[in-house]
């Protein structure tokens, strides 16, 4: 799906000087081989994931849905650069890594790199890198007594 940018969205898209970083509901990821934006949104729900985009982002992705999402990647591919939404509901590794695999997919479709036995290593080193920041960037979860 490809939209136009706000003026909230631009100020985002400048090249990062980090690689990742946390802004509450929002870790932002900056592949800096591809030089591509990548956010996992932290939201309880797919209703509190579209709050968050829309806030951060003036970007409405809600779709109807026929029942509640385990995960969700929204890709936005513009003429500078694609902006990539990952979340999932319970920040479980095996969802988290379904849902990289859809951003790292359309990332590199988008560039021409399909999924073959010459591409896999990139492909595998993508979703590496995305597993990697969002795991050791995710909120500390509280024990419950």
């Amino acid at each position: 799906m490809v939209m136009g940018m706000s003026e909230r969205t631009r100020k985002v898209r400048v090249k990062a000087q980090y690689v990742v970083k946390s802004y509450g509901s929002l870790i932002h990821i900056w592949e800096p081989v591809f030089q591509s934006n990548y956010y996992y949104v932290i939201a309880p729900n797919y209703a509190g994931y579209c709050q968050v985009i829309k806030h951060h982002f003036d970007i409405d992705v809600s779709e109807e849905k026929q029942h509640e999402p385990l995960g969700h990647t929204t890709c936005y591919a513009q003429e500078s650069g694609t902006l990539i939404f990952i979340w999932t509901r319970e920040h479980s590794p095996d969802v988290i890594a379904h849902e990289c695999f859809h951003a790292v997919s359309f990332e590199l479709r988008a560039r021409g790199v399909r999924l073959a036995e010459d591409s896999d290593e990139l492909y595998a080193y993508m979703i590496q890198f995305l597993m990697k920041s969002i795991l050791t960037n995710l909120p500390k979860r509280r024990k419950v007594r």
